[in-house]
């Protein structure tokens, strides 16, 4: 025990250390902000702090090594009788202080701790934990139950030994589990000073099997209290990346000699009750304050984990990691996890956080490919315009509808173009935001304005007179939102994407009143497609333009709502699992760059009203035009055979 009481002796001296140039190193850092001295005073201040911290590092090394070599030189080598007795035990535990200590240093300083530090301390735990349950095993049992609690700042060990027979005595046969922590005044002063955490561990007399009355039974408990804030986080829930987990609770561990039956911890498990560390208030609206999950992003879902270090974890070089493999997810709430696991080990509950709300920066070939879609979309939409102003005869109500429509796409798709190039231009970006809204809400107002007049032609046998009524509409829905929405958000327009604003509250003001009107226009087209057998008009070749607009009209806003859909999921943060949940953004992208293509191909080469004006000639002979024919001009004498409109002999 030589060897054992010098190093602990070492030990104290160095955690004494420790905690000197810690303190000396808060008291300069403190000293430092409320100084205005010079820059020469400055610097040096700086250089003093900057070797303490690494004296501090150092010590914290050294202590580290000093520990690991005691637990070496005492551990129980085979062979060796048992020659501690209990006062030795309890003396022994005492040991902790210093794990405890070295634990508490790491916490303070846990922003500076690597991945390394927390693999090397994990390590030190576990070579801890067996440790424990070796002196306990080490010790010498005569008839009385040996229980020992040792208690510490950041850590807690309770061992028990005593024979098969005394273990079942500790329960009612109908209880079958007998609890660390027990109801003793040691463990509710260790609550006291844990600010009443009410973690548990419910353990089955029979967890080795059915043994012998006489076999000797080793049991070891720990709790830590701090240890879960410094602890690896590599898991087979997420692999080695930390940066979408953390540990929920204080970690628990359980340890027994002999080992634990496979069998019966199937059929009776560990119980875990652990609290959680991130609690919601009663009301459930709110996480209570805490800046790692207000960065991170809230806690999606909560897992019951043990420590395996033999796990292999890709990406990661050394072995060890949490697993759920084990354990089992009883019961979750609020504010504690129910766990059951099948083994012993090191317990806790990792929670995995929503990957927060992001939109990616576009790849190269999204923007070549949009931007060249953007031009022939531009392009077929100058054409469809001209088209229209140029044919007499395409001059009626539901051209001039879609006239106003493309004049509208030709703005939106154009403020979308420009907003790729003025992104660094705040007030021009606020410009283009309310641009953006104005003019995609308008395509989706007068998609709806046709949708109506498709509607009371085919029911109702209107096919004119209407367009002065449609005009307010059209234009006087986007308007108003527009308006609206710079009263009610004074920092309308400041998004570096001039989407309308940076939050996904403000982008609903865009994307909510496009599905919208994008909705009400399928409904009505697709009633208006279900009565094409029974128009109130009886003029065929009518019907026959009306038909294919309506059907034309209905495909294109299918497409129209379905880039909108694709663009809620690519610019508002919906809540869901962002590590599974795909990039949308290239989608809308594209699909968005088409929308003059939808229009022109789908609407205007799909009437056969359209095509005939666009491929009209004139003809001599005291003939009419062609080109000034229109098939809604209920006054002329045309007959129409089938498709084609010709005057009468």
């Amino acid at each position: 025990m030589q060897v054992y009481d010098d190093s602990v002796k070492l030990l104290t001296d160095v955690s004494a250390t420790i905690d000197k140039n810690a303190n000396e190193l808060s008291e300069d850092g403190g000293s430092q902000d409320q100084s205005s001295g010079g820059s020469s005073s400055s610097s040096s201040n700086s250089e003093n702090q900057l070797e303490k911290q690494q004296k501090v590092q150092e010590d914290m090394e050294i202590m580290a090594d000093i520990v690991r070599m005691v637990m070496k030189k005492t551990a129980v080598e085979p062979g060796i009788s048992k020659n501690i007795s209990q006062n030795d035990l309890v003396n022994t535990y005492k040991f902790q202080d210093i794990l405890s200590n070295l634990i508490g240093a790491y916490v303070d300083k846990r922003e500076a701790v690597t991945e390394e530090d927390k693999q090397n301390i994990q390590a030190l735990v576990e070579m801890y934990n067996k440790w424990a349950l070796d002196k306990i095993r080490q010790t010498t049992y005569e008839r009385d139950v040996i229980d020992v609690i040792a208690t510490s700042d950041n850590l807690v060990t309770a061992s028990r030994k005593s024979n098969y027979k005394q273990l079942m005595q500790l329960v009612d046969e109908a209880e079958h589990y007998f609890q660390f922590p027990d109801s003793s005044d040691s463990w509710d002063k260790v609550k006291e000073n844990w600010d009443d955490h009410e973690d548990y561990l419910s353990v089955p007399v029979d967890v080795c099997g059915n043994l012998d009355m006489g076999k000797e039974v080793h049991l070891l408990f720990t709790q830590h209290k701090n240890y879960h804030k410094i602890a690896p986080l590599p898991n087979k829930i997420t692999g080695a990346d930390p940066s979408l987990v953390l540990l929920d609770s204080r970690i628990l561990s359980f340890s027994v000699d002999p080992p634990h039956s496979d069998t019966a911890l199937q059929k009776s498990p560990l119980k875990c009750h652990l609290e959680h560390n991130y609690k919601r208030r009663s009301t459930g609206r709110k996480l209570l304050a805490d800046t790692y999950l207000m960065k991170n992003g809230e806690i999606q879902k909560r897992y019951c984990v043990r420590w395996d270090e033999y796990l292999e974890i890709p990406g990661q070089s050394s072995k060890g990691g949490w697993t759920n493999e084990g354990c089992f997810t009883v019961n979750s709430t609020a504010e504690a996890t129910e766990c059951h696991c099948t083994r012993p080990g090191q317990f806790a509950v990792m929670a995995k956080l929503h990957k927060p709300f992001s939109i990616p920066a576009e790849s190269d070939w999204v923007k070549f490919l949009k931007w060249v879609l953007y031009g022939i979309s531009g392009v077929l939409l100058v054409v469809y315009i001209f088209t229209i102003l140029s044919r007499r005869g395409l001059q009626e109500q539901f051209h001039l509808i879609r006239l106003n429509t493309a004049l509208m796409a030709i703005g939106a798709l154009a403020s979308f173009f420009a907003s790729d190039w003025k992104r660094d231009d705040e007030e021009a970006c606020r410009l283009l935001s309310g641009f953006i809204h104005f003019f995609y809400i308008a395509v989706a107002s007068w998609f709806a304005v046709e949708a109506h007049a498709l509607f009371s032609a085919i029911i109702n046998g209107s096919v004119g007179g209407k367009l002065k009524c449609y005009i307010p509409i059209g234009y006087g829905i986007p308007g108003v939102i527009l308006g609206v929405s710079i009263g009610i958000y004074p920092d309308y327009g400041y998004d570096y994407r001039c989407m309308v604003g940076p939050t996904s509250e403000m982008k609903w003001l865009l994307i909510g009143p496009i599905l919208a009107l994008g909705g009400i226009t399928l409904i009505w087209s697709l009633i208006t497609v279900c009565n094409l057998s029974t128009p109130a008009i009886k003029k065929h070749v009518v019907v026959l333009v009306l038909s294919a607009g309506t059907r034309a009209l209905c495909v294109v806003c299918f497409l129209f709502v379905v880039t909108w859909i694709f663009g809620m999921l690519s610019f508002i943060d919906l809540g869901l699992d962002y590590e599974k949940t795909p990039d949308f953004t290239p989608i809308f992208q594209i699909m968005n760059s088409l929308l003059g293509v939808f229009i022109v191909v789908i609407m205007g080469f799909g009437s056969p009203h359209f095509r005939s004006a666009l491929c009209s000639r004139g003809r001599s002979g005291g003939v009419v035009k062609r080109n000034q024919v229109d098939p809604f001009d209920m006054h002329d004498k045309a007959e129409i055979p089938k498709t084609r409109k010709t005057f009468a002999a």
